[in-house]
């Protein structure tokens, strides 16, 4: 299954999605944005959710903190995100 994402395709998630869709394709990426241009599905990281940690990273090291003494941090926070429609469309024709 191809994995769509990253800076290389972020400026073509329609066309990845089309072309996906065109030659039946089950495609997954990595974030919401890919299924919500027609892409099957995505399983990433609440990006909001990580930037909002990262503003507590900022916080620390404006009120001094050294920023290689601070903890290396793995997103808590996931989603699932399935195209419904996609979905329905790939069990029809048999992807």
């Amino acid at each position: 299954m191809p994995r769509a994402g990253g800076h290389c395709t972020s400026g073509f998630i329609s066309q990845v999605a089309e072309l996906a869709i065109a030659h039946r394709l089950p495609a997954i990426a990595a974030f919401k944005v890919f299924p919500q241009a027609g892409l099957l599905m995505s399983y990433g990281p609440d990006l909001p959710d990580i930037y909002r940690r990262g503003a507590g990273y900022v916080d620390k090291i404006l009120k001094g903190a050294r920023p290689g003494d601070l903890p290396i941090e793995l997103p808590s926070k996931y989603e699932l995100v399935i195209n419904v429609n996609t979905a329905t469309f790939s069990k029809k024709v048999k992807m």
